[in-house]
């Protein structure tokens, strides 16, 4: 779920001494905004000219057995993060703990895998509901974009625009109007394909204060 503070909370932290180190964005495509949806198509009719796009092949993890997924989705997210601002690796053990304690909460159809030849995972895209919607409305009209990784042999070659595409289908055929691409670093390249694709939610920034 996206962050919600308060506008004074910043002044908060200033008082006491804490200071922006980094910012992240967040945008998003509302009611499925055709012209957005456009930007996107485009992206991939291009993609769909060059050799490699016969190779590749997006799944998703219905009617898979989670952990096994996991257990792949945890070696790409290590060599996908590694270089990332404040990225930390965790232990495996840890790391499948924690996502399957919300086994109950995952969307299999939003956790979309993207394979080269079938069998080699070069990236994954996450998506969730945005369940807080629930404290103000009937239902959950938006999905957010938690999470997507690329292997970094595969970087530049569009392989995002790919996952998107799929996962933005997959909102869209199942009934949500819009969807968040949450968090962004200011500086990853994410946050390139976030700002072509949706306008601009919100802003974070993340404080420090030395001890």
């Amino acid at each position: 779920m996206e962050p919600w503070n308060e506008d004074y909370y910043v002044e908060l932290f200033e008082k006491i001494g804490f200071k922006p180190l980094t910012y992240y964005i967040s945008t998003i495509m509302e009611n499925m905004n055709p012209v957005q949806r456009g930007h996107l198509s485009k992206k991939i009719e291009k993609l769909k000219k060059f050799d490699y796009y016969k190779d590749i092949t997006v799944k998703s993890a219905e009617n898979e057995d989670l952990i096994t997924i996991l257990n792949k989705v945890y070696d790409l997210t290590i060599e996908a993060f590694k270089n990332n601002f404040l990225y930390s690796e965790l232990d495996r053990e840890i790391f499948l703990k924690m996502y399957m304690s919300y086994e109950d909460k995952i969307v299999k159809k939003f956790f979309k895998m993207l394979y080269l030849k079938e069998d080699e995972l070069i990236g994954y895209v996450f998506g969730i509901p945005d369940y807080a919607e629930l404290q103000y409305k009937e239902k959950v009209e938006t999905m957010i974009l938690k999470t997507i990784a690329i292997s970094p042999k595969y970087n530049g070659k569009g392989m995002g625009y790919i996952l998107i595409d799929e996962l933005v289908k997959e909102a869209e055929h199942s009934g949500y109007k819009n969807v968040i691409y949450a968090l962004m670093h200011e500086k990853n390249i994410s946050k390139n394909i976030g700002s072509l694709l949706g306008d601009e939610l919100r802003r974070y920034a993340l404080f420090i204060k030395e001890l």
